[in-house]
């Protein structure tokens, strides 16, 4: 073997180490998105400390909505339980505690939405807030009209609501007739995309069905 054949050898094998602790570090370094959700599921681990009007199954949600000329849009992933959160008359209060002061969240509302084959969709409005020290800040008006079926409602929230590690958020429909607001699941993420999955922290909070 001539000498410059043996300097190749020679600095090949020193690099494959390298090559290969760096990948081993890039994988370790990879953030995590931090993921948190609200469920209103009836079974062992479920919020069931935050106060919703009732909590449905789709059956009963279906039967409901089809006197009434409404028809159910299902519960959708990445957590399916079947089972929602109605919003209170006096409105719905939910925290998430645990947040990184450092990053900024996005809110994404799995809400129960309905399809009409004639007429209009309710014409209540639900009001999002934040609520610190008894005082609320509004964060966003929703009107049916403004979702999409089968997708989630998101908006960003602002970062001085969550720069403490927590939100409260308080829920509250507006309207002559009350009652048509619920959630099949709620999720606070800092990816604005709506996630794919639910970290294995959080699926110890009720019967989901993971995509």
């Amino acid at each position: 073997m001539s000498l410059p054949q043996k300097y190749i050898i020679a600095a090949f094998a020193m690099m494959v180490p390298l090559l290969l602790s760096d990948g081993a570090y890039s994988e370790k370094i990879a953030p995590e998105v931090d993921i948190k959700v609200i469920n209103p599921d009836r079974g062992p681990g479920g919020d069931c400390g935050v106060r919703w009007a009732s909590i449905i199954s789709r059956n009963s949600l279906y039967e409901w909505g089809r006197g009434r000329g409404l028809f159910l849009v299902p519960d959708t992933l990445p957590a399916v339980d079947n089972y929602a959160g109605m919003i209170h008359r006096y409105g719905t209060r939910i925290a998430f505690e645990g947040l990184n002061p450092s990053k900024s969240y996005y809110l994404h509302a799995d809400f129960v939405q309905w399809r009409v084959e004639a007429g209009t969709k309710p014409p209540e409005i639900l009001r999002i807030s934040s609520v610190e020290n008894g005082v609320s800040a509004l964060m966003a008006e929703v009107r049916f009209s403004d979702l999409a079926p089968g997708d989630s409602f998101c908006i960003a929230v602002p970062y001085r609501f969550t720069v403490k590690g927590r939100i409260d958020l308080l829920f509250r429909e507006t309207g002559a007739r009350p009652g048509v607001w619920g959630m099949w699941d709620i999720i606070l993420s800092e990816s604005e995309k709506k996630p794919e999955t639910i970290p294995e922290s959080e699926r110890k909070k009720g019967r989901f069905i993971f995509k």
